[in-house]
């Protein structure tokens, strides 16, 4: 039986190192410096949480965030983030209740900040949640179909 995996590239910009993070579905996760040991490296990951496979990874300043799946169940839709430098990964922050549901998330890089952009199906809007300090702020955008 094959196992989801995912795979996510991240660059530490203080020790000028790219590195691979890969994660499964049984939480076997490791990480590969480019360059260095050129081996794969078991990664202690204490937060038991699964990626969202539809999701795509977003490296920052150093931050490499992807989608997960935490908590009781795996049933809560968060943030995660893997320091490239220490290899140190951490839940930044469960997603907002409005955000929740069937859309396509992907994450992007919004002024200078992590920000998850999502498209409605049924309308021409975008909106894009950004990461704060003190939670997620939302921003739409309407934009006129091209036929």
């Amino acid at each position: 039986m094959r196992k989801m995996v995912k795979t996510y590239f991240g660059y530490d910009p203080v020790n000028d190192q790219y590195k691979v993070l890969c994660l499964t579905e049984n939480l076997d996760d490791k990480v590969f410096t480019l360059g260095e040991r050129e081996s794969w490296r078991e990664m202690d990951c204490s937060i038991p949480h699964r990626h969202r496979s539809a999701s795509n990874g977003l490296c920052i300043d150093g931050g490499l965030y992807y989608l997960a799946l935490t908590g009781v169940g795996l049933l809560q839709e968060s943030l995660m983030r893997f320091d490239v430098r220490s290899e140190k990964l951490d839940l930044l922050t469960d997603l907002p209740a409005d955000l929740i549901g069937p859309h396509v998330y992907t994450l992007i890089k919004y002024e200078g900040k992590v920000a998850i952009a999502t498209k409605d199906f049924f309308v021409h809007t975008f909106d894009v949640w950004v990461m704060e300090e003190d939670g997620w702020l939302k921003t739409s955008f309407s934009i006129e179909p091209l036929l």
